[in-house]
């Protein structure tokens, strides 16, 4: 046989190796913005403060996060846990109609619950309630329902 026509049947053969399976997405890695509040029976500020943050953003990396509330941390450790949003509306007493805006928003029954311990910082841990592109996190009792910023 001809090189050309060997290197063109060489071109056909199947790839040693299989390609690589991508990575299944980490559902906490994003930048989430703020779209909404719900106040809390805990609530230290007022819902005019609570509106001035709507657009702010929460960055979560691999490793660490930002956020207006507790800084910025490039060495999160981090633990989750599934809950229900009924048993979380109810730790951190949301009322009745807070708890239907925020069901309405997006958050489903069951969330994950994560929380990001920064270890070089003192500072209370980054909470962050997740379902889905939906999540909501809270602070000085306002509850902040939050989407992943496109």
């Amino acid at each position: 046989m001809r090189p050309a026509v060997l290197i063109l049947l060489a071109g056909c053969l199947p790839a040693d190796t299989s390609p690589a399976t991508p990575a299944a997405a980490d559902p906490i890695v994003h930048t989430w913005k703020v779209m909404d509040h719900v106040v809390t029976g805990k609530a230290a500020i007022g819902d005019a403060d609570a509106r001035e943050m709507h657009g702010r953003t929460i960055e979560i990396t691999v490793a660490g996060y930002t956020s207006p509330w507790q800084g910025t941390c490039a060495d999160a450790s981090r633990q989750s846990r599934h809950r229900s949003f009924a048993e979380i509306a109810t730790d951190l007493d949301v009322p009745a109609p807070g708890r239907t805006h925020a069901e309405g928003f997006g958050l489903a029954d069951q969330l994950v619950e994560y929380r990001l311990s920064c270890g070089t910082i003192r500072s209370p841990p980054l909470t962050i309630y997740i379902a889905g592109d939906h999540a909501m996190t809270c602070a000085n009792g306002i509850c902040y329902l939050l989407v992943v910023a496109r």
